[in-house]
C-alpha cells in the first residue's frame, strides 16, 4: 500500500533485530533491485532508515545521491534512486522497525506524505502486534495440549516408579 499510495519506486518494512542493534528488511515491493550483496541489513543509527530508528522520527531526503548518510551511494546512481521517506514502527511507545518507500522522482516526498506513512505505520504496527499476540498464544496452547497429553499418560500408570521415571523422562 506504502508504494502505491505513494507513487513510488520500492517501499520496504525492516525490523529491528533481538539485540537492537540492527533493522532487518522483513518485506520489500517495487520495481528497484537490491544493492550488491541482497537487502541491507542497517545499523540503528549508521544510516538514514537507521537514524529513523534511533531517533524514532521521519526522515524525507530529497535525493539521497547527494546526502552523505545514504549506503549505497553507487547503488543510487544506478538505479536512478532520488527520494526517500522513512517512518518508524511504533509499538508500544518503543520504536520496532521502519517502514520506508524511495523514488526515482527528485523531492517526490512532502509533509503529507510523511502523515500518509505514518498512518499505515501505525496500522502495520496492530497488524504486528496482533501477530506476535497470535503467535505467543498458539504456543501456550500447544504447551498445554502437551502437558494435557503428559499428565493422561501419567494419571494411567499405576506402578509408583514408572510414574516417577515418565515425570524425569
Amino acid at each position: 500500500a506504502t508504494m502505491e499510495l505513494l507513487d513510488g519506486d520500492r517501499a520496504r518494512l525492516f525490523l529491528i533485530s533481538a539485540d537492537g542493534k540492527t533493522i532487518q528488511p522483513k518485506v520489500s515491493y517495487g520495481n528497484i533491485p537490491d544493492p550488491p550483496g541482497g537487502p541491507p541489513v542497517l545499523a540503528v543509527g549508521g544510516s538514514l532508515g537507521g537514524m529513523v530508528v534511533r531517533d524514532g522520527r521521519p526522515i524525507v531526503i530529497g535525493n539521497v545521491q547527494k546526502d552523505a548518510k545514504w549506503r549505497e551511494p553507487d547503488w543510487a546512481q544506478r538505479e536512478k534512486v532520488c527520494s526517500f521517506i522513512g517512518v518508524p514502527l511504533i509499538i508500544r511507545g518503543q520504536v520496532q522497525g521502519l517502514l520506508n518507500c524511495v523514488s526515482k522522482t527528485p523531492d517526490k516526498f512532502n509533509e503529507s506524505d510523511i502523515e500518509l506513512v505514518q498512518a499505515l505505520a501505525a496500522q502495520a504496527t496492530v497488524a504486528l502486534e496482533n501477530a506476535r499476540s497470535f503467535e505467543e498464544l498458539n504456543q501456550k496452547s500447544m504447551l498445554i495440549s502437551r502437558l494435557n497429553e503428559i499428565n493422561r499418560n501419567l494419571s494411567s500408570i499405576l506402578n509408583l516408579r514408572e510414574v516417577l521415571d515418565r515425570i524425569v523422562l
